[in-house]
């Protein structure tokens, strides 16, 4: 099966990416990371809360947070009775920089 699966997997594609980022940026460069809270298996992912703690452990200093809305309804996989958190409908961009 090719193709990226899990939260975990996802999360290391993170990492790799943000290390790399450190690597090349000159110093007080800028790193943005576009990335979306989720659920899976009936737990909440807070992914830009997980992100720019790696940005920080690498040696980042939080700029901003955007939150970017989605038009229309989120995608709903489950019948209402079901759905115990709230649906996302938005994604966020970090804005990191390298410092010094």
């Amino acid at each position: 099966m090719d193709g990226i699966y899990g939260v975990a997997a996802v999360d290391a594609l993170y990492y790799a990416g943000m290390k790399e980022a450190h690597r090349v940026l000159d110093a007080n460069g800028i790193l943005i990371v576009k990335c979306m809270d989720q659920v899976m298996s009936g737990k909440q992912e807070w992914g830009h809360i997980k992100y720019h703690n790696y940005g920080t452990e690498l040696g980042f200093k939080a700029e901003d947070l955007f939150v970017l809305m989605q038009n229309g309804q989120p995608t709903m996989r489950h019948k209402p009775e079901q759905q115990k958190h709230a649906r996302r409908n938005h994604s966020y961009f970090l804005v990191m920089r390298k410092k010094k």
